[in-house]
């Protein structure tokens, strides 16, 4: 019953400072949260150029991501996207694939498993998805990606006319008959 009465449930979502990068004057916390991004990151990065080379053995990996990928550009992003689906697609598998492997890594209990093996606390690892400054973060960059992408296609100013088409003395293109 004291063990019961000692687990908290909400421990892997917490934020915990691993070390500090030191920066000249500032100094860089380096989180459980931020390690498991790196990770991530670099496990994508190993990954999936092994996947895409691979002739042989890892065919039902490749084959499932393939129908993922052609999944996520045919039925997702082409109907909002339309001609320029192919242009953004990448940013959308990337934002995809990275997401996915943030919350399998986070369904896998690395700090129980740290824990286990060493036989002491550990903060290793937890799932990045659930640091608000992780989802925040990575809400931010695709805010600025769209709104950069139709900056980039209209100009500033005929990117600001489609977005309040009143406010500027436009006409608004959904409702004009």
């Amino acid at each position: 019953m004291l063990i019961v009465g000692q687990f908290n449930p909400l421990a892997p979502t917490e934020s915990v400072r691993l070390f500090t990068i030191d920066l000249g004057r500032m100094q860089v916390p380096f989180t459980n949260h931020m390690f498991m991004v790196s990770l991530a990151t670099v496990i994508l990065g190993l990954v999936v150029p092994i996947i895409s080379r691979a002739n042989r053995g890892i065919g039902l990996l490749r084959t499932g991501i393939e129908a993922i990928c052609v999944y996520l550009r045919e039925q997702m992003a082409r109907p909002i996207l339309g001609p320029y689906t192919d242009t953004y697609i990448g940013f959308v598998w990337t934002i995809f694939f990275l997401i996915l492997t943030l919350n399998l890594l986070g369904m896998v209990p690395t700090e129980q498993i740290v824990t286990i093996l060493t036989g002491r606390t550990s903060h290793w690892g937890g799932p990045a998805t659930a640091n608000i400054y992780v989802t925040g973060g990575l809400a931010a960059v695709c805010f600025f990606m769209t709104h950069l992408a139709g900056i980039r296609r209209h100009g500033l100013l005929g990117y600001l006319v489609v977005i309040a088409p009143q406010a500027l003395g436009g006409s608004d293109p959904c409702c004009s008959s």
